[in-house]
């Protein structure tokens, strides 16, 4: 149920109990039962996008930094803690944490940096990359409005 099920969360999550078990094969009831579990076991996570082009945050950067092995933990929670911050993920090799922020312009790169030399001394910034446009975000194709205009399906058990 589960390959059916989530395929089809992901390519409308406005969908109601009712069509997704149309989908799936399943009673509504069924469907409303699953869908709580994978959500209680935080297999299935409920996201919102919103076109940033409306907000006060149109762009955004992904950063690549170095910390001390000892202080990825405090430095994430620290970066988390910040409004601008999306995601925070440490990674392996050099370049241990990445994170990806929403600025309100380009220009806002270097006060966001200024600010984490401040709060942060022990992270090292080693990269980052601007994205002015996105064109796909979350399974969804972006108009340049910032409009989602197509799905991409994600299905994580295709094999291609």
């Amino acid at each position: 149920m589960n390959r059916a099920l989530i395929p089809a969360v992901a390519a409308d999550g406005r969908r109601s109990a009712s069509e997704l078990a149309a989908v799936a094969g399943v009673s509504a009831a069924t469907v409303r039962r699953r869908l709580n579990q994978l959500i209680e076991a935080r297999d299935l996570v409920l996201r919102c996008e919103v076109a940033r082009e409306l907000t006060e945050w149109p762009v955004s950067a992904t950063l690549w930094a170095r910390v001390p092995a000892d202080r990825v933990a405090a430095t994430a929670r620290g970066l988390l803690s910040m409004a601008e911050v999306r995601l925070c993920a440490s990674v392996t090799g050099p370049q241990n944490l990445l994170f990806t922020v929403w600025l309100r312009s380009v220009a806002d790169v270097q006060r966001l940096e200024a600010q984490l030399a401040e709060h942060l001394p022990e992270l090292t910034l080693v990269d980052r990359a601007i994205a002015l446009r996105q064109t796909k975000l979350m399974g969804r194709l972006i108009s340049p409005a910032g409009r989602a205009v197509d799905v991409v399906p994600m299905d994580i058990w295709s094999s291609g």
